[in-house]
This record gives C-alpha cells, sequence and structure tokens, in this order.
C-alpha cells in the first residue's frame, strides 16, 4: 500500500517531490531553478604586465571566508597618474605613490598632493573629488569571480581582500562593490508555485 499511494503520489503535483515533481513540471515547460553562485567584479593590483590566469582565487576577510575564482585571464596594466587640478569621473582609476585608487565621486582634484590613504572603505576627500583605496601597486585590472560554491552569499564591498592563490607581481585584490548574492537549489514548495503561474 505504501509503494502504492508513492506511486500515485508521484503523478500529482501537490503531493510529488524531486525527482517525480521536474517530471510533471516539465509537462508545463516550468524547470527548477539551479543553485548559482554568488558573483563580483574584482579589482586586482600589483606591478605592470604581471599576468593572472582565470582560476585564480581570493578570499573575504570576515567569517564565514568565502573563496571567489577569478572567470577570465587577467594583465595588469599601468593607471594613470594623479594629477592636480584635474577633473576627474566616476570609476577613473588612478596611482598615486604606489597605490591605485578608485574615483567615487566625480570633481576636479587639488591643486597638491592627491589621495594617500590606505584604509579599505574610507571616502578620501581630494578637493572636489572623492576617492576609494584599492590596493598597492602601480597597474590594475578589473575581473569577473564567482563564490566556489553556491548560494545566496552576502558580501559588502570591500570584504573580498585576501589572496588565496599568489602570483608573483599580483599585491592587492578588493571588490569596489556589493558582490551579487547567488541562489540555493529551488524548493519543491517553489517549484509548484512556479508551475502553477506558467
Amino acid at each position: 500500500w505504501e509503494l502504492a499511494e508513492t506511486v500515485y503520489s508521484s503523478q500529482d503535483p501537490d503531493k510529488a517531490t524531486g525527482d517525480a515533481l521536474e517530471a510533471l513540471c516539465l509537462l508545463t515547460g516550468t524547470f527548477r531553478q539551479a543553485a548559482s553562485p554568488t558573483s563580483a567584479t574584482l579589482y586586482l593590483t600589483g606591478a605592470n604586465t604581471t599576468a593572472i590566469p582565470a582560476g585564480n582565487q581570493a578570499q573575504t576577510a570576515s567569517v564565514p571566508v568565502i573563496t571567489f575564482a577569478t572567470l577570465a585571464d587577467a594583465t595588469l596594466a599601468l593607471a594613470d597618474v594623479w594629477l592636480a587640478t584635474t577633473s576627474y569621473a566616476v570609476d577613473d582609476v588612478v596611482e598615486n605613490d604606489g597605490d591605485i585608487y578608485l574615483c567615487t565621486v566625480a570633481g576636479v582634484s587639488a591643486g597638491s598632493g592627491g589621495p594617500l590613504t590606505s584604509v579599505y572603505g574610507a571616502n578620501i576627500n581630494d578637493n572636489g573629488v572623492t576617492w576609494r583605496w584599492v590596493g598597492e601597486g602601480e597597474a590594475y585590472a578589473t575581473v569577473a569571480a564567482e563564490a566556489t560554491v553556491n548560494g545566496p552569499n552576502v558580501v559588502s564591498a570591500t570584504q573580498i581582500r585576501t589572496i588565496a592563490t599568489p602570483v608573483g607581481g599580483w599585491s592587492g585584490v578588493q571588490n569596489m562593490l556589493d558582490a551579487v548574492p547567488g541562489t540555493d537549489l529551488q524548493t519543491d514548495e517553489s517549484l509548484r508555485l512556479q508551475r502553477g503561474l506558467d
């Protein structure tokens, strides 16, 4: 009787689970949403022409430690040198005194000095421009990366900052924006609701 009930339930969308539910959902063109990894854009800093192959890893500085792997090859290229009394736009990147900085508020830079702070997440006022420190070096690259495990991990800006797979010439890594959370495998309950809408 239990076996018969199991077989009978496998044909009822309100009772079926797992593979049986997925098979029923195919009749309406409904597919279970797969799990996906959290994604982020990483700024890599260091020496000019340093090659960082895809698959290299960086980790969050806080617990739990979440590891991210780069999705493409990257080669560090020289950043423009910071200049006094110069107009800068959001997302401009400069090198000043051996460090890389990202412009977060546009404006005209000061008459001398430039950004000099090396504090994660700190806003650095430069006359009318606001900068954020990216990392040590004269060169940089940006690259997409994904967490090595699936799931809706919450990773705030500046939290990915530990190099897990060192490469000569690569001295810094940082996510300047919040990561985009991934997803868990869609539950049976959620899949049933989705099937009802399709």
